[in-house]
């Protein structure tokens, strides 16, 4: 039998059983930088659609009674690396006499 042919055959480079490839890229959601999906970091963000000061004349103008205002729901993908995160340089102070 081919050494090509066998199953589970080396893959050309050391790497541990549990690895993969390559991964598809998703957008970073703060800084919009390429990530990969794994390393990304997932939260899922559940939110009224409308803000909170508006509730309340939303529920007195609501023809119904018991009317639950629906909820938003996100997916957000980021990465939490400082090195990913824009910084800005710090600000000369400005000169008193200039």
């Amino acid at each position: 039998m081919d050494a090509d042919l066998r199953v589970g055959a080396a893959t050309g480079r050391n790497k541990p059983p549990h690895a993969r490839g390559h991964v598809r890229r998703v957008f970073c959601e703060s800084s919009g930088a390429l990530v990969p999906k794994d390393k990304a970091v997932k939260r899922f963000i559940v939110r009224n659609i409308v803000e909170s000061a508006a509730i309340r004349d939303l529920q007195e103008a609501c023809v119904y009674e018991a009317y639950q205002l629906p909820k938003l729901y996100r997916k957000v993908r980021c990465v939490s690396k400082p090195s990913h995160v824009p910084q800005l340089a710090p600000q000369p102070a400005p000169r008193a006499g200039a």
